[in-house]
């Protein structure tokens, strides 16, 4: 990142929490707690209330995040840039791929236990491997393809003594981890787009720049003041022209406000508002506090997971995103009281060593003939990637996004 983990201009300066004074410890708490509860709020919600329009209550989640961002906006809190229609144009294949994996990892919620939700979502690391692997020409170490098929055989046994095994969730869980790793290699072709047509002054633009081709594009994230060649509003004070760079949260808006016509249409196509009729809990108060609470954490992800990132390494980090699995997975079998044997509870446990072990495998560097992608100008900055992938976390964590976001970040620091 272009400013220091203890700068706190993460944010510009707009948010009061992140100062100098901020510990990684509890930066890693609050991302681990928030995605966590974001999760079993939202399982609480489709599966003990019985809801029956995920795509709905993505749509409400995404509503009220889109709100709070724009009320914080308006007292002072933070800055949202103004929407342009170039970056809606760049965002828009990304958001779409966003959309899709929230809304099937939802559907999966519905009927996949906590635990094997956990366990199955390991299947996405599979994919985002193959897929740089066959896209990307990147290498991985044995270590890192034994963790892998730990992961498969933890997910084989798992669903194979399942007590609670549902054919419709383990399909959507599935489709997923399809769009899980799909949404992180596009990520990957943007970068690489970037980094292998350099435009001018780019080395003195920080985290910005354009990507042309393999999906039209990208901008990647960038403090707007953080750089020492950045003037007032983020305009560089060098020879070339004067780029203005699109901050981590006027991404998240930027996402959010992008989700939401594409999930009213999902929603529509689905049949949701006709199942909305017969649903009697509308008007329970506390379904609606679950609701409610499932969207405020959601929105807290984008923050927590910034400000983690800020504060803790890669390695770090990703770990935190394999503790997040085993607050659901314990907590959720615990709460949601879901029936378990000996087996299943092994393939449970096998599938979350499995994702520690898979962070140290990965954040192991590689002789520098074998690292696959390369960064071109953002070497020095490795984590501008990753942030990109952190800015599109928003009201919906739990499909996916922090699953890609760990994955890229991984990448991009031991590439």
């Amino acid at each position: 990142m272009s400013q220091s983990r203890g700068s706190g201009t993460l944010f510009g300066g707009s948010l009061p929490w992140a100062d100098a004074g901020s510990s990684a410890l509890a930066a890693e708490a609050v991302y681990c707690l928030v995605s966590a509860g974001t999760i079993l709020f939202n399982k609480h919600a489709l599966s003990t209330y019985q809801f029956p329009a995920p795509n709905v209550l993505l749509t409400i989640q995404f509503g009220i995040a889109v709100l709070l961002l724009k009320i914080l906006d308006f007292v002072g809190v933070l800055h949202l840039e103004p929407m342009r229609w170039e970056i809606v144009k760049l965002w828009l294949p990304v958001n779409v791929i966003f959309v899709l994996m929230n809304a099937t990892g939802f559907y999966a919620l519905m009927s996949v236990s906590a635990g094997m939700f956990t366990v199955l979502k390991n299947l996405s690391n599979l994919l985002t491997i193959l897929g740089d692997w066959y896209f990307f020409d990147k290498t991985y170490s044995w270590q890192v393809w034994a963790c892998l098929g730990l992961m498969i055989l933890s997910a084989a046994m798992g669903g194979w003594s399942d007590l609670s095994f549902s054919p419709s969730g383990y399909a959507w869980q599935l489709v997923n981890c399809v769009f899980t790793a799909a949404y992180s290699l596009h990520l990957s072709s943007v970068v690489r787009a970037l980094s292998s047509s350099p435009s001018p002054g780019s080395q003195h633009d920080g985290a910005y720049g354009h990507a042309h081709g393999n999906g039209g594009g990208g901008i990647l994230p960038g403090n707007s003041s953080s750089s020492p060649a950045a003037g007032p509003g983020g305009h560089h004070l060098t020879g070339h022209s004067p780029r203005k760079r699109l901050s981590e949260l006027s991404m998240v808006y930027y996402n959010n406000v992008l989700s939401v016509p594409l999930l009213v249409v999902l929603s529509l196509a689905f049949g949701e508002p006709e199942r909305l009729r017969s649903y009697r809990l509308l008007s329970d108060p506390e379904f609606n506090v679950v609701v409610v609470m499932g969207a405020l954490l959601g929105f807290g992800v984008s923050f927590a997971s910034i400000w983690c990132m800020s504060r803790t390494s890669a390695t770090i980090y990703s770990l935190t995103g394999s503790m997040n699995k085993v607050v659901v997975a314990v907590v959720g079998m615990w709460y949601f009281a879901e029936p378990a044997n000996a087996t299943n509870l092994l393939s449970i446990g096998m599938g979350l060593v499995a994702g520690f072990l898979f962070v140290f495998a990965k954040s192991a560097p590689l002789p520098a003939a074998s690292r696959g992608i390369s960064m071109g100008g953002l070497a020095s900055n490795p984590e501008t990637h990753a942030l990109l992938a952190a800015a599109v976390e928003s009201a919906a964590s739990g499909g996916g996004a922090d699953e890609a976001a760990g994955h890229r970040r991984m990448s991009t620091s031991s590439a």
